[in-house]
């Protein structure tokens, strides 16, 4: 009778404290979804994925944001890790030029590879990160470098096309894993311009910081891309 009565005492309460613990753990979500909320201004479970402001600022000045773009301006690629968004254009602070990106993601008006039309063409690639695209970009506005080369007597009668091949944060190996590439599939260049070295370190840094390994793309970028 006592072994009776001791067995009912421990299943009743082990039943009240389940129903507790489930209370509990009901009453932390509640109180962890509104005070997300409160900070946020959205519901946890209805969330959007957010690429890091960081990762953000670290691609360039100025994009224009447009419906799904937003807040997202690059996306995964196989070979290069992630490319400029297709569909999202980008513009220079003080820029009278749209830029639209190209077939593979980049800002030129030539689709990749580029054919030389004629033997006056003399074809520049310019590689690196948001520096470089950056610099590329106003050149196609400018045309400063062309304007330079043209002084010099081998330039002087010839057509100079630049063509844009950088990302905002883009590093190495990044930039020769593009160049080797596009000249696997017939892309010729007279020259290539290479702007690197600040990416090279910092996010090679950030890099090991997360424990991934330096050779892979900026993980402020790659990551958020990976898990959407």
């Amino acid at each position: 009778m006592k072994l009776s009565i001791s067995k009912h005492t421990t299943l009743k309460s082990f039943k009240v404290i389940a129903v507790n613990v489930v209370i509990l753990a009901v009453l932390l979500e509640l109180a962890s979804l509104a005070t997300y909320f409160v900070q946020t201004g959205e519901f946890f479970y209805a969330r959007k994925e957010k690429v890091p402001a960081a990762a953000r600022n670290l691609a360039g000045n100025r994009l224009n944001e447009v419906g799904s773009n937003k807040g997202i301006i690059q996306q995964l690629h196989p070979y290069f890790g992630f490319v400029n968004k297709y569909d999202l254009d980008f513009e220079l602070k003080a820029s009278q030029i749209v830029h639209r990106p190209n077939n593979y993601g980049f800002y030129s008006p030539y689709d990749y590879p580029f054919k030389k039309q004629n033997e006056s063409q003399f074809v520049i690639g310019i590689f690196g990160g948001s520096v470089a695209m950056h610099l590329s970009t106003f050149e196609l506005e400018s045309h400063i470098l062309a304007t330079s080369l043209r002084q010099l007597p081998y330039f002087r009668n010839k057509e100079i096309i630049v063509l844009s091949f950088a990302a905002g944060s883009y590093k190495q190996p990044q930039q020769l894993l593009v160049l080797n590439y596009f000249l696997s599939i017939g892309q010729n260049f007279d020259m290539v311009v290479n702007v690197d070295g600040f990416n090279d370190a910092a996010l090679s840094y950030l890099n090991n910081q997360h424990g991934i390994d330096l050779s892979m793309p900026n993980q402020l970028v790659i990551m958020p891309l990976v898990r959407l």
